[in-house]
């Protein structure tokens, strides 16, 4: 049976400096540009098939993305050979297609004509993509209003609807509330009985156990193991130095991110700041990620709209103050860096606790609110060249 994904020791090398690469360096941090090749994936192996649910695991910085973009063929090998079959369905980035200006509706063609899908395809399938979103309100509303996880939730939507041999996934499922999650499983468990191949990149260690049965295990690049995903991911929960979730995004990036106070209320603000030292040549925007405590991404915040607008170069000190924080009781993690589009590198991070009773009135009214206005986190950045 010919593979649907076949990877015969395949390397990845970015440039430190170059313009597309993942680069960051924080004041002090020794982390300037150099010009340096540095080796993303080394040597990696594997096949996969029809009908194939396969996670792919490992700590922040080990080329999961990067592997993703691999299959998709957003980039390419810098050696070895990486063979795929078939239509093939990316949900890497949700909502980045689409155009904030546009409404909901007119970005459901805008987002699948960048897919693939034609006009016709999208006719059909357009009010079983809506109904799946749960956005039937809102389609008339610009995206620019939406909440991060609306627009995530429409993207992931819009995606689904391809007839995609592979479905490729880098942390779609910690988009949304629970049934929306138990629903987009039920949905991939459906495509993959169809014949299709899932790709699945997940800090949830749980979900990856629920939905794939063979995984791959990578450190620094290299596979580690690959195998029955139970076997795996047993071996790889146990091989970490802590509980996997967002407490290794924590752990793995370069800087501090400076945050004004360590708890806030639920639907309160704070202010987070980080002194940068940003290298030459870099396009794109300050981004601001929130990950709740399974490393699940549950906000995104851009500095300015523009992806691929020039950077100024040399010491900046970068603060998002963030006006009303609209999530329940928890702990979450805060990651800041420039979104590249290729990747988003957090080269600053903390963590901030939302106190407050999750089934208070005020916080049930907040949810709510959420729920039935296209409204975000408004966050207001100011970047200082120093």
């Amino acid at each position: 049976m010919t593979p649907r994904v076949r990877f015969d020791r395949v390397t990845k090398r970015y440039r430190l400096g170059s313009e597309r690469g993942n680069v960051w360096g924080l004041r002090g941090a020794g982390h300037a540009s150099t010009g340096r090749l540095v080796t993303v994936l080394d040597e990696v192996t594997f096949e996969l098939h029809d009908g194939d649910r396969f996670a792919i695991v490992g700590p922040n910085g080990a080329g999961k993305s990067t592997l993703l973009r691999l299959i998709a063929h957003i980039t390419a090998p810098s050696s070895g050979r990486v063979r795929t079959t078939g239509r093939i369905a990316a949900m890497l980035e949700l909502g980045a297609a689409f155009h904030p200006d546009l409404t909901g509706q007119d970005n459901v063609y805008f987002a699948g004509s960048l897919i693939g899908v034609s006009r016709r395809e999208l006719d059909r399938r357009y009010d079983e993509i809506v109904e799946f979103a749960g956005l039937e309100r809102f389609m008339g509303t610009p995206v620019k209003r939406y909440s991060s996880g609306m627009a995530a939730r429409l993207g992931f939507s819009v995606a689904m609807s391809v007839d995609a041999d592979i479905l490729i996934i880098d942390e779609a499922l910690g988009v949304g509330d629970q049934d929306f999650r138990d629903r987009s499983a039920a949905r991939i468990e459906e495509r993959a009985a169809e014949g299709a191949t899932i790709v699945l990149v997940t800090h949830n260690l749980t979900l990856a156990r629920s939905l794939a049965h063979r995984a791959l295990h990578l450190e620094a690049g290299r596979v580690v193991a690959v195998g029955a995903a139970g076997d795996i991911l047993d071996r790889y929960e146990a091989s970490a130095p802590g509980p996997v979730g967002a407490a290794d995004f924590v752990a793995t990036a370069p800087g501090t991110l400076h945050v004004d106070r360590e708890r806030v209320e639920c639907g309160g603000g704070f202010t987070t700041s980080a002194e940068l030292e940003v290298p030459p040549g870099l396009h794109g925007r300050f981004l601001l990620r929130v990950r709740d405590h399974e490393g699940n991404v549950v906000g995104e915040y851009p500095s300015w709209p523009e992806a691929d607008r020039p950077i100024d170069p040399g010491p900046t000190l970068v603060t998002a103050s963030v006006q009303w924080f609209p999530l329940v009781a928890g702990q979450y993690h805060l990651e800041l860096g420039v979104d590249l589009r290729e990747a988003l590198d957090p080269m600053a991070a903390s963590s901030i606790e939302v106190v407050g009773d999750a089934g208070s009135p005020a916080a049930r009214a907040l949810i709510a609110e959420m729920r039935d206005h296209a409204i975000r986190s408004q966050v207001l950045w100011e970047v200082t060249p120093g």
